[in-house]
């Protein structure tokens, strides 16, 4: 029978399932200090700790140092998207299957979504937790009171979240207020690089990563903004480099550089790239603008100066942790009907951020770095 507690004894756990299959590279960025905090922790105590991400993150991870006793089972996402049938319902039972033979001694999640409430529910441990309000209770044998909406302040980023959960559960909590720390400092490999980046890379001009995509519409700062950015960028001396994925990226990128001169030196890498390769091409570049999104993330926990352009989202969750990361954002002009799915002035909070203030914010952050 699910009931609902302060605290959970986790000093008898010597099995411990962290279900935290977020498709956000931002989420997990977020939640990694704690990851790798748990996983030093089952290691200086003894303890087995299984951890369950996305497919997607498993080259990134791979720069991430964790403890011999830290098992990884990467949910299989992409796969249950594609293919027959049959194909994803057997993908989908080998990862549960896979789960259950760690037999947890406690499973929990950080997440509110369906996919990690489900996986913890299924785990088979012998305590399952679940920290999701939002969800049903039912399968489980303790449910955790997570504030996350109406948070204190100073303390509303979706890390005292993940911070919360930890202490109730009586687990170690990190002391810096930080995101996943790489072990080494990634490379960008030439060789596994497109070839097209061979000359640039060697420029001994400063450079810039740009990505203009989103995961929202409502994140997107406009297109016709970001080609007066990339055309200031490149008339001030910088090499300019456009990342991104998918078929939406692909286009925001071309429409970009088709308002830019023939000459310019402003790269599409759109699609090129798995994290680890990304995170070497970024950890190479001086600068980094984009809006609020993993890319974005994953630049501000590399330590590379750079500027986040956040729309209607809440930046006091969302801020990233970085303190190379500048934020900008124009909220102001927000109307009390607008939304971020509803907007009746088309989105001013974003509109309003001239590319000039983010190419002075970039310049000055170069300067100072």
């Amino acid at each position: 029978m699910t009931h609902s507690v302060s605290y959970f004894d986790s000093a008898t756990s010597s099995r411990i399932a962290l279900i935290n299959p977020t498709k956000y590279l931002g989420n997990l960025l977020l939640a990694g200090q704690f990851i790798q905090t748990l996983s030093e922790w089952c290691e200086n105590n003894n303890a087995q700790l299984l951890l369950v991400v996305d497919q997607q993150f498993q080259s990134l991870l791979a720069m991430v140092p964790l403890s011999g006793n830290t098992q990884l089972i990467f949910y299989p996402r992409a796969a249950l998207q594609n293919g027959s049938i049959l194909s994803r319902v057997q993908k989908w039972f080998a990862c549960v299957w896979s789960i259950r033979n760690f037999q947890a001694d406690l499973a929990f999640h950080l997440e509110e979504d369906s996919v990690s409430v489900r996986l913890t529910r299924l785990s088979g441990a012998k305590r399952k937790v679940n920290s999701a309000a939002s969800r049903s209770g039912s399968g489980f044998d303790v449910r955790l009171q997570v504030e996350r909406a109406q948070r204190p302040a100073g303390e509303r980023s979706i890390w005292y979240v993940f911070r919360e959960i930890f202490e109730k559960l009586q687990l170690p909590v990190p002391s810096d207020h930080a995101y996943i720390s790489f072990g080494v400092k990634p490379r960008a490999d030439l060789s596994k690089l497109p070839s097209v980046l061979s000359a640039p890379l060697a420029d001994p001009r400063p450079k810039v990563v740009v990505h203009a995509g989103a995961g929202k519409l409502y994140k997107k700062w406009p297109v016709s903004h970001y080609s007066d950015l990339c055309r200031d960028l490149l008339d001030g001396g910088f090499i300019v480099f456009l990342i991104g994925h998918g078929a939406d990226d692909e286009e925001t990128n071309s429409s970009i550089i088709s308002n830019l001169p023939d000459s310019a030196d402003c790269y599409n890498l759109s699609g090129q790239f798995d994290l680890s390769r990304l995170a070497g091409l970024i950890v190479q570049c001086q600068l980094m603008v984009g809006n609020d999104s993993g890319p974005s993330h994953l630049g501000s926990a590399l330590g590379v100066p750079g500027v986040v352009i956040f729309g209607p989202t809440e930046i006091e969750i969302w801020r990233p942790l970085g303190k190379k990361t500048r934020v900008l954002s124009n909220k102001t002009v927000c109307r009390p009907d607008c939304s971020r799915h509803h907007c009746a002035i088309g989105y001013g909070c974003l509109r309003g951020i001239s590319p000039r203030k983010v190419y002075t914010e970039l310049v000055d952050l170069y300067g100072n770095r």
